[in-house]
């Protein structure tokens, strides 16, 4: 009331009311702005996307920034996704703007359209290939073991044929059957025990027989 107590017309008194209300609001209309133009779509149905977009602008209006049709469509048209190009085209070939009813009826439909063309998929059976697929791939699995060993085994034979190969191999003694040129870890009683000393008495006696 003391704001317009004093004003002789009413174009004053809204003037006044307006000037109030609305001069702290640039900050305000700043945010909602941004926040309209950042709404997105994504997985949310056509209904809740514009009904967010249609409070946006409301709370616009509320902070005395009122936006066109055309600039409230292109916002909604902007943000929606590739699969509504063919509908956004349609609108905007009109000689008039949509209005915001009828703009939701048109989505809305087209929504629809769009879901009962689209195959959808068993979330069980995608989820079973899923799990299987990242069990084929584990780096523990099974087959990829052998190529692991595969790739030990040259190695190893190299190394064999270059212990063999040494010069020096008569002069080193086998811990387990006390026999000169090989190591212990070549010999062929190294799983087996050494040769016991009746086996080698037997050994050296068949001659004489």
């Amino acid at each position: 009331l003391p704001l317009v107590v004093d004003k002789l017309s009413s174009t004053e008194a809204w003037n006044s009311l307006n000037q109030a209300f609305c001069s702290s609001s640039h900050t305000r209309v700043l945010q909602l702005c941004m926040q309209l133009q950042n709404l997105k779509k994504k997985d949310s149905s056509i209904s809740t996307y514009i009904s967010s977009a249609k409070y946006l602008f409301d709370e616009l209006v509320s902070a005395c920034k009122i936006l066109s049709p055309e600039e409230f469509n292109a916002i909604i048209f902007n943000n929606l996704r590739s699969s509504f190009h063919a509908i956004v085209a349609a609108i905007s070939t009109r000689s008039t703007p949509v209005l915001f009813p009828e703009l939701h009826s048109l989505l809305n439909s087209e929504e629809i359209q769009i879901n009962a063309t689209t195959p959808s998929i068993d979330l069980p059976f995608a989820s079973m290939v899923q799990r299987n697929s990242k069990q084929n791939f584990s780096p523990s699995s099974s087959q990829n073991r052998p190529q692991n060993d595969d790739n030990n085994r040259p190695q190893n034979n190299n190394n064999n044929r270059q212990s063999n190969n040494n010069p020096n191999n008569g002069n080193v003694k086998c811990q387990i059957c006390k026999q000169t040129g090989h190591l212990a870890y070549m010999c062929k009683y190294r799983y087996h025990g050494a040769p016991t000393a009746n086996t080698t008495t037997c050994t050296s006696s068949n001659p004489a027989n």
